[in-house]
């Protein structure tokens, strides 16, 4: 097995074959991922030709896009739920979107799904749908997909620099199938074409093959790429049974429709944490007019970037008291959402105090958080005979300053051989120094894109 590259976040050169976003951000960025097997013509693997096209969808041609936005709200929770039960007092960060994305790409096409699955992906086994089950749980995902590709601007990729938000929103989505070739061609597990050809329709993967050789420094090349280095390796352990790997990425990024003035941040302010003890954090501070909404034990405040009105927002959920965040209803997080853009168009005078973050997941196993919640993601038939998810992880960085917010999250799976189963008023006090939530919304779906409970701001 090769080395695993170092990412640099530097763009070279540029493979005939790559879509028109890839070649943007080729072209010329401020630190290109520099590797032996870089992201674009080094790349060991070779893109495999298909006569599938993806499908254009727009939300209203969608009618159960709400079951998916729904369904990224449960993962969402479900996730952070998890990482804040595994290591109390941590931070998590994770991204609903990217992870709701990769599983309905899993089952791109699927039919017979057990019942938890269904559900997991937001549909009923049971229910009628009028296209049809599958149909209509895939029309929503994509539907989803696009709709947040609708921010996906190659121009602004072009020089994409992590630390200095472009002047408009960017959403970078991408997909990608990776078929690792074995040694032995009579090897059994091989992938259907009928799969593959879903998932470049639904969700317009890049269907690729390597070798096992160099199947790792392919992954960790597409990573780095499609991330802009914030995410620079894999988290998957391929071996010789491996046969596919899903991957998916989200970048954003988006500068604060009121930026805060660095020359009003507080460096040693004082966050209190859940375990009565308190860190010394930057803390942004400015007065303005936010909308603001409550709910039983927590306040809510959502925040503008510079965009359309159905561009991104931030919503900030804070906790009355300084409680554990776990302590909360899993719903709150979303219902704190929809009470917001339920009240948008009003505003209070509120003076808002929000810690400076650098936030990053390590390796999260989403595959543990669900068994936890009772989905088992097992046996894929529809992807191969003898086929088993073995692996499926996320990995997130979110980053929040004066000027605005930039992330990234990979999401990947790994499919192996196997065999289981009005009036001037005075401001109101929104001081995030405590434990709390952010939740970056794309608007014009209501899908959250990435979610962070914030516990220890210096903890990065």
């Amino acid at each position: 097995m090769s080395a695993r590259p170092t990412c640099r976040l530097v763009r070279r050169r540029v493979l005939l074959a790559v879509p028109p976003v890839l070649a943007a951000l080729a072209a010329c960025g401020p630190a290109p991922c520099e590797q032996d097997a870089g992201p674009a013509g080094d790349d060991p693997a070779t893109v495999l030709p298909s006569e599938a096209r993806p499908r254009v969808l727009s939300l209203a041609e969608a009618p159960y896009v709400g079951a998916s936005v729904t369904a990224c709200d449960r993962l969402g929770a479900t996730m952070l739920s998890h990482v804040l039960a595994e290591d109390p007092g941590s931070n998590a960060v994770v991204c609903p979107a990217g992870a709701g994305l990769t599983l309905a790409m899993l089952y791109a096409g699927a039919t017979d799904l057990p019942e938890a699955v269904n559900r997991l992906l937001g549909f009923e086994t049971h229910a009628v749908y009028p296209s049809g089950l599958p149909a209509e749980r895939d029309t929503a995902w994509s539907a989803l997909q696009q709709s947040m590709q609708r921010l996906d601007d190659a121009r602004a990729l072009e020089d994409f620099d992590p630390e200095d938000p472009p002047a408009q929103p960017l959403v970078h989505v991408a997909n990608r199938a990776l078929l690792v070739r074995p040694e032995d061609p009579e090897a059994p597990g091989r992938v259907r074409q009928e799969y593959l050809d879903a998932a470049r329709s639904w969700y317009g993967a890049e269907v690729m093959q390597t070798d096992l050789a160099h199947a790792q420094a392919s992954l960790d090349a597409w990573a780095c790429w499609h991330t802009a280095g914030l995410v620079p390796t894999s988290a998957m352990s391929v071996n010789e049974d491996t046969r596919l790997v899903l991957q998916n990425a989200v970048l954003l990024a988006a500068r604060w429709q009121r930026p805060f003035d660095a020359g009003s941040t507080e460096d040693r302010g004082v966050f209190h944490r859940a375990d009565a003890r308190t860190s010394q954090v930057p803390l942004m501070r400015q007065t303005g007019r936010y909308t603001l909404v409550s709910g039983e034990g927590w306040r809510a405040l959502r925040m503008a970037c510079l965009s359309t009105d159905d561009g991104l927002v931030v919503d900030l959920v804070l906790p009355d008291e300084v409680v554990d965040l776990a302590q909360l209803p899993e719903e709150t997080w979303a219902e704190a959402s929809a009470r917001l853009e339920s009240s948008a168009g009003s505003a209070s005078e509120v003076w808002l105090t929000l810690p400076r973050l650098d936030l990053s997941s390590g390796a999260l196993d989403v595959l543990e958080a669900l068994r936890r919640s009772g989905v088992v993601i097992g046996s894929v038939p529809h992807v191969g005979d003898m086929l088993e998810v073995s692996q499926v992880a996320q990995q997130v960085r979110l980053k929040v300053d004066e000027a605005g917010t930039v992330g990234a999250a990979l999401t990947e799976v790994l499919v192996e051989v196997g065999s289981a189963p009005g009036m001037q008023e005075e401001p109101v006090s929104f001081a995030c120094d405590r434990p709390f939530v952010l939740r970056v919304v794309d608007r014009a779906s209501g899908v959250c894109v990435i979610e962070a409970a914030v516990t220890d701001p210096a903890a990065g």
